[in-house]
């Protein structure tokens, strides 16, 4: 260190630059690896201005070389030779008309014509800062008017011939040039129809890049009908390599997707011939692991943009004859057929899979008795390998109709509790309960018995289920309307409630209290609170008072203090959460409620240990 700070110092100073050189090549320092950057920091200072005899000294001692070795070996005289031209080279930069110094670099490369310039002789590591890619070649614009000007072959030369191979800062990649002819696809289709026969004859490592890209462009691209029909030809005359099939499956989709129901139906059977030809020949030699589950393979691979243009297909033509709707015609049937999974099937019919269940409500309503026959069997998990897949997918949207459950899906989506509660996504089993809540709430299906249903919950030795369902059938019925929780409390709840209340004390866990007691607080009716305050439940982290409507507070703010007494009286530990729920209730109707009722409450919670229940109290 003190040796760098003398160089410094001896560059900074105000001596001629003759001493300062001098200072430096009497100590041997022109070649010290401790000091080298300020060694060339001082040799870029002085250089300029040395006279011709210091301009001698300096570059006889730099031809001499490094002190050390005797440099016979190979791999050392090349290190000494090195360490010379980074200098000399270094020197040549600073010092102007110093022919000595042009000859001797010429001597040194004839000795070593490989011998290149370092962009920084005086580190030995550096770190450089920029971006990678994100930069085309040229603009769309420049490069639709290249193709105007020089024809496609010329364009596309252009981009190609480039050297991709070295990865500079701020200058483009491959992807970028790929991204190029993407864009221009989508901007400009007409261009791109130009480029694509000559495409097919660049080299083998480009062309199926830029195919893709030219394919996946005119899938986002607004095609009129003409081009529509142009670009068609072209897919159906390529011979599919598999390199192709994901963009082309691409293609078919989003084609799809953006015709309208009144399209030409010779346009649509190209498209289903098109669609069947890829199934055909490539579902076999799918395979694409490392998704997480079915449904995002289905979403991003293939076989599911396929799944997913049989759907959109079958939307179109239902769209443009409701009136004549008779279900699937026998080319759609057979196309999802062939997409099911079964003994021994590909992997391409599992990522299809995803998207079939995920739209399963669509294709019963579309076709009941093919998807009774076809569909339905997917989801049994006594007889179907892929019923866990089959109901990951289905339940991140579930949707079902009185028909379905009465086909006999209702049986299937309670023999599943096991399979979607133990899928990895935890989301899943939630969705799974509040499907089963909305089902038992609001199903008009012959075959949901909410009898039996809570009773079968009931009856078993694991209470967590029956808690779930309770507190998710709260939460469903919290964000309706009033009037639906003394619809469903008339029908059927309440009489379970009454007959479940009706049981010794002791047969109720603290558990099974705690939930029928949220529940009531959550349908905000007067007979359902009353009856939990019979056997009361501890306050939980899940317990709410303020869920109940303002009117209802109002109305009835000395029934929510002793319930909230009853219950304190029966929690352990009243931890913040307590403190905060009963605090807040206060708050919220303490000055319209008896002040017995709030008396018996600040008794219990200083009795549990909230010191802070004293400010409960209204002053006299």
């Amino acid at each position: 260190m003190f040796k760098r700070l003398g160089v410094h110092l001896v560059t900074e100073e105000s001596t001629s630059p003759d001493t300062r050189l001098a200072a430096i090549l009497e100590r041997g320092l022109l070649f010290d690896y401790e000091t080298k950057h300020e060694i060339f920091r001082l040799l870029a200072t002085v250089a300029p201005l040395l006279s011709p005899a210091a301009r001698h000294a300096l570059l006889e001692a730099v031809v001499e070389g490094p002190p050390h070795g005797d440099g016979d070996s190979d791999p050392e005289r090349r290190f000494d030779n090195r360490a010379i031209f980074d200098r000399l080279e270094w020197l040549k930069r600073y010092a102007l008309d110093w022919d000595e110094l042009d000859q001797a670099i010429e001597t040194l490369l004839t000795l070593e014509p490989d011998m290149e310039v370092r962009p920084h002789p005086d580190h030995d590591t550096w770190m450089e800062s920029g971006t990678w890619g994100e930069k085309p070649p040229v603009t769309v614009e420049e490069f639709v008017n290249l193709i105007e000007s020089d024809g496609p072959w010329r364009a596309i030369s252009a981009i190609t011939a480039r050297d991709y191979t070295e990865r500079s800062f701020n200058e483009p990649t491959w992807d970028d040039a790929v991204q190029l002819i993407k864009e221009t696809a989508t901007a400009h289709p007409d261009a791109a129809l130009l480029l694509h026969s000559c495409l097919t004859i660049t080299p083998l490592r480009a062309h199926q890049d830029l195919i893709s890209a030219c394919i996946y462009g005119w899938a986002d691209a607004s095609l009129d009908a003409i081009q529509l029909e142009a670009v068609l030809s072209i897919l159906e005359a390529i011979e599919l390599p598999t390199d192709l099939v994901r963009p082309i499956s691409a293609f078919i989709l989003r084609a799809a997707k953006k015709l309208d129901k009144k399209a030409s139906t010779d346009r649509l059977a190209r498209l289903d011939h098109l669609a069947r030809e890829v199934w055909a020949n490539h579902a076999v030699a799918f395979s694409e692991p490392g998704w997480s589950d079915s449904l995002l393979r289905g979403l991003n691979t293939w076989p599911g943009f396929l799944a997913q243009y049989w759907i959109q297909r079958i939307s179109l033509r239902w769209q443009a004859e409701p009136d004549q709707w008779s279900g699937l015609r026998s080319i759609e049937e057979d196309a999802l057929s062939a997409m099911l999974p079964s003994a021994g099937s590909s992997h391409a019919a599992n990522a299809a899979l995803g998207i079939i269940a995920a739209d399963f409500a669509f294709l019963f309503s579309a076709d009941r008795r093919y998807a009774t026959e076809r569909l339905v069997p997917l989801f049994d998990t006594a007889t179907s390998n892929v019923a866990p897949e089959a109901w990951f997918s289905f339940l991140h949207n579930p949707r079902t109709s009185p028909e379905m459950l009465d086909s006999g899906f209702w049986q299937l989506l309670l023999a599943a509790e096991s399979t979607a509660t133990s899928l990895e996504d935890r989301n899943i089993s939630e969705q799974y309960w509040r499907l089963i809540a909305s089902i038992a709430a609001f199903s008009t299906a012959a075959v949901v018995d909410r009898n039996e249903l809570v009773g079968s919950l009931m009856r078993r030795s694991d209470q967590g289920p029956l808690i779930y369902f309770l507190r998710t059938l709260g939460s469903i019925l919290h964000s309706e309307k009033p009037q639906a929780a003394v619809e469903i409390w008339d029908k059927w709840l309440g009489a379970i409630m009454t007959q479940r209340y009706d049981l010794p004390a002791g047969m109720l866990s603290q558990d099974e209290r705690a939930a029928w007691g949220d529940l009531a607080l959550d349908l905000g009716l007067n007979a359902a609170i009353e009856l939990s305050a019979r056997i009361p439940g501890p306050i939980t982290g899940r317990t709410r008072f303020n869920r109940v409507s303002e009117q209802f507070a109002l109305a009835s703010p000395t029934l929510l203090i002793s319930l909230a007494q009853l219950r304190l009286q029966v929690t352990e530990i009243a931890d913040w959460h307590v403190q905060n729920e009963l605090s807040e209730l206060v708050q919220r109707v303490g000055h319209s409620a008896d002040p017995t009722a709030i008396s018996a409450l600040v008794e219990t919670a200083l009795l549990k240990g909230v010191g802070d229940a004293l400010n409960w109290v209204r002053p006299v």
